[in-house]
């Protein structure tokens, strides 16, 4: 039995470690088809050394065992200047979180990150963690052009406070925050940070930057994971340890029917059935009922023309060679955005940059959907499973009681085979299943007239 369990910032120490507790911290490495420890033992075996979110993991696996908090204290949390200026559904997971010491915060893009490592920065301002002897505050961002805007951005925010930005090749001094890319965490290991909030969990493998983080040992850490629907990362042990457990989380669902975002309904019309369609792999299935489909490919043409620009459009596809269709397609008086992975990088963050800001109306997606978005319409050109439902939603903060966001899905009901659906068809069924999950009101409509935004 272990005779103390001793958890500071840095790392969370056993004595006397029991086999239970080996078990608990080790995980399988498929890349390497082996067990990986996720701790240190001392060389006679009696002390043990993990990261320092595994404390709560720690204590379930040794109940009962003594405690000894030794991290370094931090200011009182100002609750009420980190909710400055959002909304009041939200308190509930932004209390949570700078009241946590800590931990993984969960939000819908609704909310959003720069929202969120707002409040963290205003419930611990500057000259509170000055007194404590820690006045750094570091936020953690994947590169440089994000740490540019979020300067940017937090700059407007905080008029009065020192920013600077950190990467692997430039350093800009301050004294209060430093906006730093993940490769950049390495140029401040030596500086006395209090608060460390880690952004984009959702989208950056962080295992390569485990050592610079770890190296910032008196911080409190948070870390932040945006979704569209406010879901939790998956099972990651290297999260766990760096941050700790999942403290505060709120879905887009919550916030729906708290009236702080809009609902979502979606559409489902009719998709055109192919000339030529039979059995085969799921690929050729999806291009033979999509791009290989002209009577599709114009539905989706008609149904972006239709949308009116101050709603705004978003058509979310994984097949280039249907957006390049589709974009053949559109009315030239309708200018439609192609965003995709082909397109150069400056102009790719130029487009992401102008659809985040809402400038512009109508894209078609293949690479990726920016975070941010203002456009009221979603059309889903894809016959995948439950997986591709809500992947990104059109999501809208509420500004009138009418206000409301729109997907477009497409029925593949002619997709039958000896009286059972086929595979776009049990597909369409399985999206529907996870729509009715997340909430979403949805309606089956015969034509694009009757859109309930186009008002047929």
């Amino acid at each position: 039995m272990p005779s103390l369990i001793r958890f500071g910032r840095s790392s969370v120490v056993v004595e006397e470690p029991p086999k239970s507790l080996l078990e608990g911290l080790r995980r399988f490495d498929g890349n390497k088809g082996e067990y990986e420890n996720l701790y240190s033992l001392s060389f006679n075996g009696q002390t043990l050394v993990t990261m320092p979110g595994f404390v709560q993991r720690v204590r379930s696996l040794c109940p009962g065992v003594r405690a000894r908090n030794e991290r370094h204290p931090m200011p009182v949390p100002n609750k009420e200047a980190a909710m400055a200026g959002l909304d009041k559904f939200w308190e509930g997971v932004v209390v949570k979180a700078v009241e946590s010491d800590g931990g993984i915060v969960c939000i819908p893009d609704a909310l959003g990150e720069l929202d969120m490592m707002a409040a963290i920065l205003r419930a611990f301002p500057h000259e509170a963690l000055l007194y404590a002897g820690l006045p750094m505050s570091v936020v953690a961002v994947p590169d440089d052009e994000m740490a540019k805007a979020v300067v940017a951005k937090l700059q407007a925010v905080f008029p009065d406070r020192d920013i600077g930005r950190v990467s692997a090749r430039r350093y800009s001094d301050a004294d209060d925050i430093l906006v730093a890319t993940y490769g950049g965490l390495k140029n401040i290991s030596c500086q006395p940070v209090g608060v460390f909030i880690a952004c984009d969990l959702s989208g950056t493998d962080v295992k390569p930057y485990v050592e610079s983080i770890s190296m910032l040992r008196d911080a409190a850490r948070w870390g932040i994971c945006s979704t569209p629907l406010g879901d939790m990362p998956e099972d990651d042990m290297t999260l766990e340890g760096l941050f700790g457990h999942v403290v505060a989380r709120a879905t887009y669902s919550e916030a729906a029917e708290a009236g702080a975002v809009v609902p979502i309904t979606v559409c489902w019309l009719p998709a055109p059935k192919p000339t030529e369609f039979g059995r085969g792999p799921f690929e050729l299935l999806e291009a033979k009922a999509m791009q290989d489909n002209p009577r599709f490919c114009d539905l989706v043409a008609d149904i972006v023309q239709a949308v009116p620009s101050d709603i705004g459009v978003v058509v979310t596809t994984a097949r280039r060679a249907f957006a390049n269709k589709l974009a053949k397609r559109v009315s030239a008086q309708v200018k439609l955005v192609k965003y995709e992975g082909k397109v150069p990088l400056a102009q790719r963050r130029a487009i992401r940059n102008d659809l985040m800001d809402g400038v512009i109306r109508r894209a078609v997606v293949t690479y990726d959907v920016p975070l941010a978005s203002s456009l009221g319409v979603m059309i889903l050109a894809s016959c995948q499973g439950r997986s591709i439902a809500a992947k990104r939603i059109p999501w809208r903060k509420k500004t009138s009681e009418r206000d409301r966001a729109f997907i477009i899905d497409f029925d593949h009901s002619w997709d039958m085979h000896n009286g059972r659906p086929g595979h776009l068809a049990r597909n369409d069924n399985a999206r529907a299943t996870r729509y009715q999950e997340l909430g979403f009101r949805q309606m089956s409509l015969d034509s694009v007239n009757q859109l309930p935004f186009i008002g047929g």
